[in-house]
């Protein structure tokens, strides 16, 4: 539902109040990231099996990415951080569609946009 949004933001708010539930979840994940890597760190240090795991997981991320850069490194820890980079985002890209359509008086789509920046 999210790629309707390259084509179209009339539908940004319903959207948005569609997932609001999983956004909530994303939060809850995302404000308890400290103490999910503490737990993992004391996890891999006294346990070997998971500290393979982890290295096993480090390794398939950096196969994954898709640009090659060695400079790039895959630890868990940066990994899981990236986890509430994206819900960071969300007002800038909201914040910017909101100017964008009061700019071209397209009030459907400011409409929807407010909609959007309340759940958020």
């Amino acid at each position: 539902e999210f790629e309707v949004m390259n084509v179209s933001f009339i539908q940004i708010g319903r959207i948005f109040q569609k997932y609001q539930e999983k956004f909530l979840l994303y939060c809850s994940v995302s404000s308890k990231l400290t103490a999910m890597q503490e737990f993992l760190a004391d996890q891999m240090v006294n346990n070997s099996s998971i500290m393979e795991t982890v290295s096993k997981l480090e390794k398939s991320a950096k196969k994954e990415y898709k640009v090659k850069d060695d400079k790039i490194v895959f630890t868990i820890k940066e990994l899981m951080q990236m986890i509430p980079q994206h819900l960071m985002r969300y007002p800038m890209i909201l914040d910017r569609i909101q100017v964008f359509a009061e700019k071209e008086s397209r009030k459907d789509v400011a409409k929807e946009t407010r909609i959007a920046s309340r759940i958020m």
